[in-house]
């Protein structure tokens, strides 16, 4: 009977080790389920971000989620991208998943404030009016653009960066393209490079055109001729 007994009791014992295994591993798929619960990444989720709002942005960006109130349903954007609401509110999303929000309650028939942000090369911008801003960061080796999206929202400047190729149009502007994107600089076709930076541009002649630098220092090209370009 002892014999018996004790081999009884492993038995059980053996039986209650993996019962508290299976136990232990349904409570982490209950955890891991749950913590699916709520709003997650476009790659968690199986939705494909769309590659013309998130592409050049930095390592670990997250969407930003909230809650329309129009359609009742559960929205999300990507960072650097700029919504108003139906009360003129502006809403900014920050590469952290969080959503920048201006707390004016002005009526949408109202105009905003003239000059509420001084912008780039002293431009006064109104309250939610966009900016893209371009600096040139120069090292040793090679020289390439910067950009950030920017927003007016209660009297500051916000701004979040992201990789980009530049090119100054005819008229002297700066114009971003992003990573994946094909464009032409007014002379040459380029692609921009999955880091950005000097896109990869054709090298053709272009007779009837002319190059020159904007302010940002970003080359283009315009007709010949013309005078009324902001340059260097």
């Amino acid at each position: 009977k002892a014999v018996v007994s004790t081999q009884s009791g492993h038995y059980g014992r053996g039986l209650s080790v993996t019962m508290k295994v299976l136990l232990v591993l349904a409570l982490a798929v209950s955890v891991a389920l749950g913590s699916n619960d709520g709003p997650r990444s476009g790659v968690e989720t199986g939705e494909n971000p769309d590659p013309e709002k998130t592409a050049g942005l930095p390592a670990g960006w997250r969407p930003c989620y909230y809650h329309d109130e129009e359609t009742g349903k559960d929205e999300h954007m990507y960072p650097a991208e700029i919504k108003v609401d139906r009360n003129c509110r502006t809403h900014f999303c920050r590469s952290t998943g969080l959503i920048t929000s201006s707390n004016n309650t002005r009526s949408c028939s109202s105009d905003p404030e003239e000059g509420t942000c001084m912008g780039t090369y002293g431009t006064k911008l109104k309250e939610g009016q966009p900016q893209n801003q371009t600096t040139i960061e120069r090292n040793r080796k090679y020289s390439s653009p910067v950009c950030r999206i920017c927003v007016c929202i209660n009297g500051q400047v916000e701004c979040e960066k992201r990789d980009c190729c530049t090119y100054a149009d005819a008229d002297g502007t700066t114009v971003m393209m992003f990573p994946g994107q094909y464009y032409s600089d007014g002379c040459n076709r380029c692609s921009c490079g999955s880091k950005g930076g000097h896109g990869a541009c054709t090298r053709r002649g272009c007779p009837g055109r002319c190059s020159f630098r904007n302010w940002d220092g970003v080359y283009g090209y315009t007709d010949i001729g013309r005078k009324d370009i902001p340059m260097l």
